[in-house]
């Protein structure tokens, strides 16, 4: 009867103790593949912005139209502008004559918008960001304009269609989990910056603003 019992209690315990073993190993494997997984994703989610604003670059360079309108959301780039489009035009009407600078009060928003919404276009996103249309220089009453830096003078290989080159920039970095800010130095005005923000939008990260501030 001894010698039964015992016999029947080491086969039970035997399998119960290879199961536990079995068990710890398999979470193990799990927590280092869930770990994995998760690095992946943040170096993705790291690389996003990067990886449009590379896109944006070559779209620009290849004028590759249906690539800009893909990372760009052209309604909200277009009405992040056009405030201060309409500035420029209200400050520039200090200026002018008293009936000059009261059509310009009366028009700067009217104006502003048809000219953003004309202008900001894929064909010349290009000249938008390399500060040379509708960006409001600092401490300036008017836009910035077409007119060669003394930078675009020295530098023969400047490239109108590559406008922020890796070269340029000074900054990158997040500024909230779903935005994301790029300061390049400006050609034209080598006291300030070519700022510009890209959002993520569902899964795709687009640009969605442009400004010149202050270096």
């Amino acid at each position: 009867m001894a010698s039964v019992s015992v016999t029947s209690v080491d086969n039970c315990a035997t399998p119960v103790l290879i199961s536990m073993h079995d068990s710890g190993g398999l979470m193990r494997g799990i927590l280092k593949i869930g770990g994995g997984v998760l690095v992946l994703l943040m170096l993705v989610y790291a690389a996003g912005p990067l990886w449009a604003g590379w896109q944006l670059r070559q779209a620009m360079r290849t004028r590759d139209v249906a690539l800009l309108e893909a990372r760009v959301d052209w309604p909200l780039l277009r009405a992040n502008l056009k405030p201060r489009v309409a500035d420029a035009i209200t400050d520039s009407a200090d200026k002018s004559g008293p009936i000059g600078g009261a059509v310009k009060r009366a028009l700067g928003s009217v104006l502003s918008n048809t000219a953003i919404d004309t202008f900001v276009t894929p064909n010349n996103l290009s000249r938008i960001l390399a500060g040379r249309a509708f960006l409001l220089k600092p401490g300036a009453n008017k836009p910035a304009t077409d007119k060669p830096g003394p930078s675009d003078a020295n530098d023969p290989a400047e490239d109108p269609d590559d406008p922020v080159p890796p070269k340029r920039v000074r900054w990158a970095f997040f500024e909230s989990p779903t935005r994301f800010r790029v300061e390049a130095v400006n050609p034209k005005l080598p006291n300030s910056r070519i700022v510009t923000i890209l959002a993520l939008e569902g899964l795709s990260w687009k640009l969605i603003d442009i400004d010149i501030i202050n270096k």
